[in-house]
C-alpha cells in the first residue's frame, strides 16, 4: 500500500484543510496517511470526519513554523517542527531522495542533508509555452533557469536539477523553422538527457525532449 506523509500544519489554516484532503484520498484511493503536526489539533478536526477503518495515523510534532517566522531561523530552532518530523520519517523509512516541485530555500536543503535525504530541484521556468521561434522568450527562460540554479548555491544536498519535466503539445509538434507544405503528421518522441549547469552553479540537470 502507499503510504503518504502529510505535513497538517503546512497551511494558514491547518489543519483543517490538510486533515479533508487526506481522508478523501484514503476514502477514494486507499492510500496510507501519516498526519504529521500538532496531535491534539490533528485529532480535534479529524473528529468532524468519518475516518471508521480508513488507514491514516498520526504522528505528534510539537512544533510549528508559521508564517512570521523567519524560514532559515525557524529551520535552525525549530527541530520538532512537522517539516522535520516529516523529514526524519522518510529517512526512517530509507527514502533518500525527493522531488520539489519549485526551487526550495537553503534552509529545506539543509534539513534534507540533516536527514541524508538528497534533493531534486524542479526548475520552474515557461514550459507552458512555445519558446522555439521566440528568442526574447528564450532568453526569458536561459535566465530563470540561471537564477535558479545559483540560488541553491551549489548546496550538498543537491542531486539534479530537473528541467522541462512537462512539455507542452506546441513544443512536442513543432514542425522546425522551415514552414512545411503540406503540412506533415506530427511525430512525438521522448528523450532524456543529463546535462551539467556550469554558468551559474554546478550540477546536473534531467531534461525530458
Amino acid at each position: 500500500m502507499i503510504k503518504i506523509a502529510v505535513d497538517a500544519m503546512g497551511s494558514e489554516s491547518g489543519p483543517g484543510v490538510e486533515i479533508e484532503g487526506a481522508v478523501q484520498a484514503a476514502a477514494q484511493y486507499g492510500v496510507s496517511i501519516v498526519l504529521v503536526g500538532k496531535e491534539d489539533l490533528i485529532h480535534e478536526s479529524l473528529r468532524s470526519h468519518d475516518t471508521s477503518g480508513l488507514p491514516i495515523e498520526v504522528v505528534n510534532a510539537n512544533d510549528v513554523i508559521t508564517m512570521e517566522d523567519s524560514a532559515a531561523n525557524a529551520a535552525r530552532r525549530k527541530k520538532d517542527s512537522s517539516v522535520h518530523v516529516a523529514a526524519r520519517l522518510m529517512r526512517d523509512a530509507g527514502i533518500n531522495c525527493i522531488l520539489t516541485y519549485t526551487v526550495p530555500s537553503i534552509s529545506l536543503l539543509d534539513q534534507a542533508l540533516e536527514c541524508g535525504i538528497r534533493v531534486i530541484v524542479n526548475v520552474p521556468w515557461m514550459a507552458y509555452k512555445c519558446f522555439l521561434q521566440d528568442r526574447r522568450t528564450q532568453r526569458t527562460v536561459r535566465h530563470e533557469v540561471r537564477q535558479a540554479v545559483g540560488s541553491c548555491r551549489r548546496h550538498p544536498a543537491l542531486l539534479m536539477y530537473c528541467v522541462a519535466k512537462e512539455i507542452p503539445p506546441a513544443i512536442v509538434r513543432w514542425p522546425g523553422a522551415k514552414k512545411t507544405d503540406p503540412p506533415c503528421r506530427p511525430r512525438v518522441f521522448v528523450r532524456w538527457r543529463v546535462k551539467s549547469c556550469s554558468r551559474a552553479g554546478e550540477g546536473s540537470s534531467l531534461g525530458r525532449y
